[in-house]
């Protein structure tokens, strides 16, 4: 079997962002929150739960994901991104992806290149 280049990972993520990651909707969600009082994301979010200090779920803990993004997203990435562990919703008619990094491309991630990879290779 051929091995993966680090450029042809790239490649794939960024066809895996153009594709699937479609709005930023950080002002949306952001309004969402505050006229919610917090409520739409215990209610509408998976994966929205506490963690201890090392990222892992804990039911007794009061430490949430920091989200620093908020993206809408198709119903086909939503779905890996959930089975992933990753905070996703619905809101408003959008599938949205809380992603808890910021300050690099989309497809720099190193969850969207693992996704892009087992989805092309």
């Amino acid at each position: 079997m051929e091995k993966t280049t680090e450029q042809q990972r790239q490649e794939w993520a960024e066809q895996l962002v153009d594709r699937e990651i479609w709005h930023n909707l950080c002002q949306t969600m952001q309004q969402e929150i505050e006229n919610s009082s917090g409520e739409v994301l215990y209610n509408n979010f998976a994966n929205y739960t506490t963690i201890n200090e090392k990222g892992e779920p804990d039911e007794n803990g009061d430490s949430y994901p920091e989200i620093m993004e908020w993206w809408a997203v198709s119903g086909y990435l939503y779905n890996i991104l959930k089975e992933k562990g990753e905070v996703v919703g619905e809101v408003l008619d959008f599938y949205v992806w809380g992603r808890q990094c910021t300050g690099q491309m989309i497809a720099m991630d190193s969850l969207i290149e693992g996704i892009a990879e087992e989805m092309y290779k």
